[in-house]
């Protein structure tokens, strides 16, 4: 798929910073496009029924993408945009530093993370 035509398509966009612009568009506007955002959503849940009843686009991850399309019959394309990777942080409130569950959920997500 070409850059003009990725991002001449309808998208959908999910970001928590309500914004409507990341990594791919910085990329974009290197070659002096823009993404059409068609809609911005705070979270991944509705994003599959979003996609599947409708005409939107949506740039995820290659593992969330694959594990919505088979769950909802949606299709994968490559993204024509080469974007750095990016870390993704965990953060806790103070008071739950020293609490045992909390403790051991952080230690569990940071096993899983490194076995990926």
């Amino acid at each position: 798929m070409f850059l003009e035509t990725f991002a001449s398509l309808p998208h959908a966009l999910v970001t928590l910073r309500r914004d409507a612009s990341g990594e791919i568009d910085k990329v974009l506007n290197r070659h002096n496009l823009q993404r059409r955002i068609a809609i911005t959503i705070p979270h991944m849940l509705v994003l599959p029924t979003i996609i599947a009843t409708s005409n939107l686009v949506a740039a995820v991850p290659y593992r969330v993408a694959a594990r919505l399309a088979s769950m909802h019959r949606l299709e994968i394309f490559e993204i024509p945009v080469k974007t750095e990777s990016w870390t993704v942080s965990m953060i806790w409130s103070q008071l739950f530093d020293k609490d045992t569950a909390n403790a051991w959920l952080r230690q569990t997500l940071i096993t899983v993370c490194a076995e990926i």
